[in-house]
């Protein structure tokens, strides 16, 4: 009962549309002349016989023309198949069961296969990490299938490859549809919470037989985690320091100033206890009279004349 589901849900979804992914190893090529169908080069193809629908009658062949003309025929196997796709990217390619008709079923885009990897936080990209931070894989551009199984390959710091990681996220075995939508531009993208610190490698690689069997890895990706670190501190301008001028002072040389040498025998000098009296109420000093002196000067010279005569007489 469950192969039978299965392959009423497989000829669903090959019926619905065309050049599609199931997630086995093949990409399926309908006969429809809706869009072109494409096909990545190293692809298995199997061309749609007893799918349900949009089956071609009989093995179609597949025809490349450049400039109008016919260049190269490719005829599929038995069962409808061709393995690992090696066709030249240019021209353009039909696929039909009708050889006298080739142009009028499918057609075909050929295109390189591309699994484009940048590491970000938001929109920047990095190369260093705090953990914790949430880890965006841009995949822009990537042109597998979205039901193409990949690996998405991450090395820790001591070489152990993770397949589910501590926070329950799983790596290994995925959809490009939840590698786009969940770890990538589209979704919330890796949590790196508890993760180990040091240097990580990041490469997403196809699982061949999940991937219409196309083998392809990305260019692998290096990512270092580690912690918080505190901010260096702000730079300091340093204050100058004010050179001194230096300052004149003027010397200035003291004349000396002549000291008068005393002549003769200096009196010894008295020295006296004054005696603490209580302050006396001034007394006015009497008026001295000038007039007086006048007359006593003179008489005392007379006096001194006369007692000299007489001793000179005796």
């Amino acid at each position: 009962m469950a192969a039978i589901m299965l392959a009423l849900v497989v000829g669903a979804m090959i019926s619905s549309c065309s050049a599609v992914s199931i997630g086995d190893n093949f990409n399926y090529i309908g006969n429809t002349t809706g869009p072109l169908q494409k096909v990545l080069i190293g692809q298995n193809l199997q061309f749609n016989l007893t799918e349900g629908s949009n089956n071609f009658s009989s093995t179609p062949k597949v025809y490349r023309y450049v400039a109008g003309q016919l260049e190269n025929t490719y005829t599929p196997d038995a069962n409808g198949r061709i393995y690992n796709v090696n066709w030249p990217p240019t021209g353009a390619y039909y696929v039909s069961d009708n050889p006298s008709g080739p142009r009028t079923q499918a057609q075909l885009s050929v295109e390189e296969p591309i699994i484009p990897l940048i590491l970000r936080v938001g929109s920047t990209e990095v190369t260093s990490i705090v953990v914790g931070t949430r880890l965006i894989l841009d995949t822009s551009g990537i042109n597998l299938f979205d039901e193409d199984r990949v690996d998405l390959t991450i090395i820790d710091p001591d070489g152990i490859l993770i397949k589910t990681d501590v926070n329950g996220q799983v790596f290994a075995d995925i959809t490009v549809r939840l590698l786009t939508g969940t770890y990538g531009r589209g979704g919330p993208g890796i949590t790196t919470s508890g993760w180990k610190l040091g240097n990580y490698t990041f490469q997403i690689e196809t699982i061949p037989e999940h991937a219409c069997g196309l083998r392809l890895r990305s260019e692998p990706r290096g990512l270092t985690s580690g912690r918080i670190s505190a901010p260096p501190p702000a730079p300091t301008t340093p204050t100058p320091t004010p050179s001194l001028t230096p300052t004149l002072t003027p010397t200035l040389t003291a004349t000396p100033t002549p000291v008068a040498t005393p002549t003769g025998t200096p009196a010894p000098a008295v020295t006296t206890t004054p005696a603490i009296s209580p302050p006396a109420t001034p007394t006015p000093a009497p008026e001295e009279s000038g007039f007086e002196a006048v007359f006593v000067f003179p008489g005392l010279v007379t006096l001194a004349y006369l007692l000299r005569r007489r001793q000179a007489k005796r």
